[in-house]
């Protein structure tokens, strides 16, 4: 084994196999170290977006041929979904995938080891091989991209089996007749709207006001209401107060705005977010800083206080995005190459949630225009008078322009309905680049297609939709 390198990243999630196939392209003899082959790809592609929105797919598409059958020409009685089935689909995705991340490997002449890594010191790697084994490595960069685990919760720690995380959901190879989720946030309500659709009695529990807290409230206060049609319980500022084990079902007691609850549920799901997986070693003996929040400390360049150490991903940043890890990485690498990359601008980050109704946004809320005191526009399109929608029986929905009054600049674009999460792409470019809301509405679309809502949704600012 080559036992020096140029740069050596730890972990082979979103941020460590990005790090590593970019600095292999700028001419850096490259590896990359993961506890095991079966984890690259990180909890995106494992635990994560890919598996999660794989069955999510596949229970939408379960539940809108059952809701239309007779319309799409459907004469026979949809089934119940097979749950192992599904399961084994999204694993067969998975594999698919992995397989092209060890394809660039090879592609770039990226080295991939599997074993455990402790720093030694900012350029030296202590590693435990799987095989068996110690070995010492040397490099002059080194980039820590180790991810992150879900959090629990006090009283209701995971047992794997009637208490889960997100990671034991894609796995279930049944259908449970109720789950309660905990937490209210994308991983919560993607689950929540997976769980509805495989025909599972569904319940929420969220402790702030609103379901999805830190999106635009439109987005919140409508979605909620989608749920509720959907019959799916939710429990704003509300806690678990006891959960009782002893029986067949779980007895849940919740405290909520208007006394106490309790349900009878064959599964908790614990969704109340990830913590940073920055407890595998003491960063303090070789210079790198932890906040308190266990995040690493980084500059714009993800440089850790550490000299040639960096970090990547979900360590590194509050807002624990696949996307936002791949331009980490890039900065990264382009920074130990010498050059200046601009900074992220995470107000250009589209965020997205993955609900059967998806949610999709990019920029500044409202309540947060009307913070920072904007003179401020807001328009509204609905996908009701888009034709691509009716075509699709896709109507629910809107796009939320907020727009500066004088200088005619988006300041943020929200967005609920079908296909959200690929129309928001056309606003990232157009805020990302600085066009004007009077550009948008310039362009010409093809139609008939979900994305010409876009067009509508920009002329309905400062003009009028023609369709609208």
């Amino acid at each position: 084994m080559n036992k020096e390198f140029d740069v050596i990243c730890i972990g082979a999630g979103p941020g460590g196999y990005v790090s590593a196939i970019k600095a292999s392209q700028l001419g850096k003899r490259v590896a990359v170290i993961d506890i095991s082959k079966e984890r690259v790809g990180g909890v995106c592609l494992n635990e994560g977006c890919i598996p999660a929105k794989t069955i999510i797919h596949s229970s939408e598409m379960y539940a809108h041929i059952k809701k239309y059958s007779q319309f799409l020409g459907f004469g026979a009685k949809i089934g119940k979904p097979d749950m192992k089935q599904l399961l084994v689909s999204s694993r067969e995705v998975v594999e698919e995938l992995r397989k092209g991340i060890f394809y660039l490997f090879k592609k770039y002449g990226v080295t991939f080891i599997e074993g455990k890594a402790i720093l030694n010191s900012p350029k030296e790697i202590n590693l435990e091989l799987k095989e068996g084994g110690r070995e010492t490595l040397k490099a002059e960069d080194i980039i820590l991209a180790t991810g992150s685990r879900p959090q629990e919760l006090a009283g209701i720690e995971f047992d794997e089996k009637r208490i889960i995380s997100s990671l034991q959901a894609i796995k279930l190879n049944y259908i449970p007749e109720s789950i309660l989720i905990v937490g209210a946030g994308a991983i919560g309500i993607e689950f929540g709207s997976l769980f509805n659709n495989l025909g599972t009695q569904v319940s929420i529990v969220e402790v702030k006001k609103n379901i999805l807290p830190n999106q635009d409230l439109d987005i919140s206060k409508s979605l909620k209401r989608n749920f509720k049609k959907r019959k799916i319980d939710i429990y704003n500022e509300s806690r678990i107060s006891e959960v009782d084990k002893q029986k067949s079902l779980l007895r849940v007691k919740l405290d909520t705005p208007v006394g106490g609850r309790e349900l009878d549920v064959e599964l908790i799901l614990v969704a109340v977010g990830r913590i940073p997986s920055t407890d595998f070693q003491d960063f303090s003996k070789v210079g790198i800083e932890v906040k308190k929040d266990k995040f690493l400390k980084v500059d714009n360049y993800m440089r850790t206080t550490a000299d040639n150490v960096y970090a990547v991903g979900d360590i590194a940043n509050r807002k624990m995005l696949a996307h936002i890890a791949y331009k980490q990485a890039e900065i990264a690498v382009m920074a130990l190459c010498g050059k200046k990359p601009p900074p992220i601008n995470l107000l250009n980050i589209p965020t997205i949630v993955y609900s059967d109704i998806q949610a999709a946004s990019v920029g500044l809320t409202e309540e947060e225009v009307k913070r920072q005191g904007f003179d401020y526009i807001v328009s509204r399109q609905y996908f009701r008078s888009n034709s691509s929608s009716v075509i699709n029986r896709q109507t629910d929905g809107f796009v939320k322009i907020i727009a500066d009054k004088k200088t005619r600049q988006f300041l943020g674009i929200h967005i609920l309905g079908f296909e959200a999460s690929e129309i928001i792409h056309q606003f990232v470019v157009a805020k990302s680049g600085g066009l004007l809301v009077d550009d948008m509405a310039k362009f010409v679309y093809g139609h008939p297609t979900f994305a010409e809502i876009a067009k509508d949704a920009c002329l309905s600012v400062f003009n009028k939709p023609i369709h609208g």
